[in-house]
């Protein structure tokens, strides 16, 4: 057996928790998001925020699965 650098050591544990966000997180950041007014675009290109609001879809419940269909 050879030195732990060429991979026969003991392998670390990954934690992938601290990289997702939780769901309670996701709905919050979902509802702050459509509680916000639409962006615009000026005539000089710059964004500013408009007064009218977002418009938030019918399922106003954020969705993490992705429903498209693979095909073959």
């Amino acid at each position: 057996m050879g030195p732990a650098r060429y991979g026969n050591g003991p392998r670390p544990t990954i934690s992938y928790e601290a990289l997702f966000p939780s769901t309670e997180e996701m709905q919050k950041a979902w509802a702050y998001f459509w509680s916000q007014n639409r962006l615009s675009i000026d005539e000089h290109g710059r964004k500013y925020r408009t007064n009218d609001p977002r418009v938030m879809p019918a399922s106003r419940e954020f969705e993490f699965k992705n429903r498209r269909r693979r095909h073959g």
